[in-house]
């Protein structure tokens, strides 16, 4: 993953996201960056039909499972269909996003992450114990506003509770779902000053 923030098509071709999940923990370390929230989130993609498994590391590409990282690690090209536009100004008050698309816009989701860079976990327990990893494209903090309208006036996340996360650069994703399936419709983002 951290190949991908040197890429030319990051933030205009695709969206990196590291949610990071709790289910491993009960083997004596705790990933300071996972949480129950992430992995429900992951399980919601199971019950939507969107991957056979719940798993670590999974993929996702445009909301459904992808696991020719295994094999190739070439991203996917994506269907390249019209879903919508998702445009997004963020400024000293917050965040402006409006979604336009030819659809109901009732029960739009505006999922906002903040993401960390730069992170390195040193890892306590565990097959990996000893070692030290770097981490990027991390979600550090994430915050879902609904709308009927497709429009959103919201704040940037704060990610507070990790020391941690004084680390590194900074950037944010931007996707819009749709009800309870947390399958992106469209998505942006950018690094943040």
């Amino acid at each position: 993953m951290s190949e991908l923030k040197d890429h030319n098509g990051l933030w205009r071709e695709f969206v990196p996201v590291v949610f990071h999940v709790d289910y491993w923990d009960y083997l004596g370390w705790n990933d300071p960056y996972a949480s129950i929230k992430n992995s429900q989130r992951q399980r919601r993609y199971q019950l939507h039909g969107r991957c056979r498994a719940v798993y670590t590391p999974g993929f996702m590409v445009a909301g459904e499972e992808w696991v020719g990282w295994f094999s190739e690690p070439k991203l996917p090209t994506t269907s390249g269909k019209n879903v919508g536009r998702l445009k997004v100004e963020v400024d000293e008050d917050g965040v402006h996003a409006r979604f336009l698309r030819g659809a109901d816009n009732r029960g739009l989701i505006l999922n906002v992450a903040l993401l960390g860079f730069d992170l390195v976990t040193h890892i306590e327990k565990g097959e990996n114990q000893g070692k030290r990893l770097p981490q990027d494209f991390v979600v550090l903090a994430i915050q879902t506003t609904k709308s009927d309208d497709g429009m959103w006036n919201t704040k940037l996340p704060t990610a507070h509770d990790n020391p941690s996360n004084a680390q590194g650069r900074r950037g944010v994703a931007f996707w819009v779902s749709h009800g309870s399936d947390p399958a992106p419709l469209q998505a942006t983002g950018g690094w943040l000053p």
